[in-house]
């Protein structure tokens, strides 16, 4: 049996026939073959809550939390990381800081990805919280906010790195290189 599933042959099957694909491919996985699957290989093109789930059921690692109140712009993101190189990460998503918290409590990311300006908790709220309980993760911001104060402010709190909008897969590998490894 083929082990790999086009992403592209998923979508002909609209979005119910793309979860129920990636399940069958999920259970075929968890009892033929031995070893993990990165969930961006399987299910990049399924709903976002079923990734999730799905993620969770296969056992998997956090490898980035990318946080930000536009579901567009963390797609963008995402693809902006595979373009920089990045394949086989596990992305775990949150609309806001109150959120990324709540995922930190279970998850250990090797980075964050956060926006600046988000409902209920903004980025800077959201670093700041991070680094009061003593986590040390590495953080970067991917936002609009462009000025030196905002700039120094972010690193100031503790932020590794600041890209701002709008951004290119080069840049994204600029700044995630030091901190994941070359691509």
């Amino acid at each position: 049996m083929d082990r790999f599933v086009s992403r592209y042959s998923l979508r002909s099957l609209g979005k119910h026939g793309e979860q129920a694909a990636v399940l069958i491919l999920a259970e075929i996985q968890l009892h033929h073959f031995n070893e993990p699957v990165p969930l961006t290989d399987y299910v990049e093109c399924a709903d976002r809550k079923f990734d999730n789930e799905l993620f969770q059921r296969l056992g998997g690692r956090m490898d980035i939390l990318l946080v930000d109140d536009s579901k567009t712009m963390r797609g963008i993101v995402q693809r902006a990381i595979r373009q920089a190189g990045f394949r086989g990460l596990s992305v775990g998503e949150a609309e806001n800081g109150a959120q990324g918290l709540e995922k930190l409590l279970t998850e250990k990311p090797k980075l964050i990805l956060s926006d600046w300006n988000m409902p209920e908790m903004s980025g800077i709220e959201f670093l700041v919280q991070v680094r009061a309980s003593a986590n040390k993760v590495p953080f970067g911001f991917i936002t609009s906010e462009a000025s030196a104060a905002i700039r120094q402010l972010a690193m100031e709190s503790g932020a590794n790195f600041l890209i701002t909008k709008p951004f290119s897969p080069e840049d994204v590998q600029e700044a995630l290189t030091p901190i994941l490894g070359k691509s």
